[in-house]
């Protein structure tokens, strides 16, 4: 899912408007626009020689494709299926996507780059009903301030969280989605000192006091041993388990091993199996001591004096810190932040404007309904509780259109009995915020449903998702599987091209990885000189993972000139976010293949690209290909 949305992502240029035909194979054709919008997204290089190479690239393309639908394979129900689930998640991130995500986005990575500290009055409502008292209590909370009272006495006096009373009212730093992004929107607009309005969240009430700001420190990955206490735990207990967390720091101070003592005296269940690791974390994640403890850590491989919290004492080892996204020139990280936007609470304004902003390219048109009857009926449905027996008795009254299509009061009570926030119990206190409310739901809907028809970027996108999984099914019936189980011509063309084949260089290896680099580092060093022991050092890390194996040395992105028996590679971090290094046993140079069997992989696809140049060739007799040359002068990349 992950990979599918990072994909999604990443698909690109908006395409130029134009419906000039390129070039026709058969009697099918291919515009411009459609061209443009492929070569503009795969072609990392730019020139018109490159653009002449991708036109036939794109061809050979097209015309298997064809070869696929004149199959029958658009019919198969597990490509039916997966375009159906992939329309479905590209459409709610086009949606997304033209709600607002660019701004929001932008917002958020400026955001990003400061922690707000701040503490505050907070008062929770007894029931999500009952609020009254809370509403009171506030109130009177915000009279105190007015009058000059003390911020923290305050927030002891009228505050009902025990945590918050303690502290007085004080609550850390915040950053990004810390909160609820209307309760972020006035912690990052309040100055340094100023308190805020009153603010009702899902829990209760809140008045916030902005103290101060830092640079925010960045994503922190950290183990940990927790050594938990109960939460009504008495003064005894809490000192008896801090002394067992001193004694834990003492032995670490002495050279025990972190991962060792995880294994051994950890409480955390979630963590105490894979040697005390978190999932990464930044300010506002986790309680303000045990943040402020981890991210005072001043290097990889350091660990905290045991710091304590309402769940026990920890100690914490640092493992790595990345700074705070800075822009937006790291894709992978830029994306990961705009899909944290995706899904916040953030996007709901945004929606609604966009809502708004599309209603005349729909055409909407009011109807102009009896509102006064609509609203009454309304109030008797929910009331009566008659459901789908009532609304088959009332009147049907158009309400308004979208683009032809029009909406009736049917579909407004339905809306109301299924579809509203809240559900039909949830009371209405103002029907005509509800109804601009559905109305906005239906704009969004109906143009999410015709996404194709509004947006040139989606209609090409699912295309070529159709067309990929085409390609897919028609090369393996065509090509892959054929080659696969023809083993004698395989061999047959192994023997006409020997000359073709020829094994490349690798290497016997020890393969070793770390989650840290400073563990890395460390074994990296006593291997030096001691590769034929590797087995016994690895024993005393039991954080790392090390194993030998045969490899091409492309495959370890090692130059065979100079690469030798005896050198280590320096610890580098990979894409699965874990230290690797490696130590050469023996290299093997590049050499003539004396068999079919040392080459097979090779031999398997020089003889596929065979089959598909004679399969292409026989597509081009069937479709013959015109290209308007008129076209082709005027494209640029």
């Amino acid at each position: 899912m992950n990979k599918l949305f990072l994909w999604l992502l990443l698909c690109c240029l908006p395409a130029p408007l134009c419906a000039q035909t390129l070039f026709t194979y058969g009697p099918y054709k291919v515009d411009k626009s459609e061209f443009l919008w492929a070569y503009r997204k795969n072609n990392a290089y730019k020139g018109s020689a490159s653009l002449k190479a991708y036109l036939d690239l794109y061809i050979n393309y097209k015309l298997k494709v064809r070869a696929a639908r004149d199959a029958g394979l658009d019919s198969a129900s597990d490509i039916k299926r997966d375009m159906g689930e992939f329309r479905s998640q590209l459409a709610q991130q086009t949606m997304r996507k033209e709600e607002g995500i660019g701004a929001l986005s932008r917002e958020a990575l400026i955001r990003d780059q400061t922690d707000i500290e701040i503490t505050q009055v907070y008062v929770g409502f007894t029931s999500p009903r009952d609020t009254l008292g809370a509403y009171n209590r506030i109130h009177e909370a915000q009279g105190q301030l007015k009058g000059g009272a003390d911020f923290a006495t305050v927030a002891t006096a009228y505050g009902t969280n025990p945590y918050l009373k303690a502290s007085g009212g004080y609550t850390g730093y915040v950053t990004v989605f810390s909160l609820p992004y209307d309760a972020e929107n006035i912690v990052y607009g309040l100055r340094d000192g100023q308190y805020s309005d009153i603010y009702k969240s899902r829990s209760g009430y809140h008045i916030f006091k902005r103290l101060g700001e830092r640079k925010n420190p960045g994503i922190m990955r950290a183990a940990q041993i927790l050594l938990a206490y109960a939460p009504k735990a008495d003064k005894a207990e809490k000192d008896r388990v801090r002394a067992e967390a001193d004694a834990l720091y003492d032995s670490l101070e002495a050279g025990a091993s972190f991962d060792s003592l995880v294994k051994r005296y950890s409480n955390d269940k979630m963590t105490y199996y894979n040697y005390g690791l978190l999932p990464d974390f930044t300010t506002g994640d986790y309680d303000p001591a045990f943040e402020a403890a981890a991210f005072a850590l001043p290097d990889n491989g350091s660990v905290s004096k045991p710091v304590e919290t309402v769940y026990g004492f920890h100690i914490i080892k640092r493992l790595g810190l990345h700074p705070a996204l800075a822009d937006s020139s790291d894709s992978q990280r830029w994306s990961a932040l705009q899909e944290k936007v995706f899904y916040s609470d953030r996007m709901e304004e945004s929606k609604d404007k966009f809502a708004a902003s599309i209603l005349p390219i729909l055409k909407y048109r009011s109807l102009q309904p009896d509102t006064a009857w609509l609203y009454r009926t309304t109030d008797t449905l929910i009331k009566s509780r008659g459901g789908e027996e009532y609304i088959k008795k009332v009147k049907v009254v158009p309400l308004f259109s979208l683009d032809g299509k029009e909406y009736t009061s049917t579909d407004w009570f339905r809306y109301i009995l299924y579809r509203r926030p809240g559900g039909p119990r949830e009371p209405i206190p103002f029907y005509p915020a509800a109804f601009s409310t559905y109305l906005h739901f239906s704009a969004l809907e109906y143009y999410s449903e015709n996404l194709e028809k509004y947006n040139t970027e989606y209609r090409y996108q699912t295309q070529e998702f159709m067309e990929g999984t085409l390609l897919f099914s028609i090369m393996q019936q065509e090509i892959w599987n054929k080659s696969t189980l023809d083993s004698a011509q395989q061999r047959m063309w192994f023997e006409q091209h020997k000359d073709r084949f020829a094994l490349r260089p690798s290497a016997d290896v020890i393969a070793i990885s770390a989650l840290d680099s400073a563990t890395m580092q460390s074994f990296h060093d006593r291997l030096e000189g001691n590769i034929s022991s590797w087995k016994v050092l690895l024993s005393n890390y039991p954080g790392l993972l090390g194993d030998s194996a045969h490899f091409e040395l492309n495959a370890l992105s090692l130059d065979s000139s100079r690469t030798a028996a005896g050198m280590i590679t320096a610890p580098a971090r990979q894409p699965d976010n874990r230290w690797h290094s490696y130590a050469i046993l023996r290299v093997y140079p590049s050499r003539a293949a004396s068999s079919f069997e040392e080459v097979k992989g090779l031999v398997m696809g020089s003889y596929q690209a065979h089959l598909e140049q004679e399969w292409l060739s026989s597509l081009r007799k069937k479709y013959p290909i015109s290209i308007k040359t008129s076209v082709l002068e005027t494209l640029k990349p």
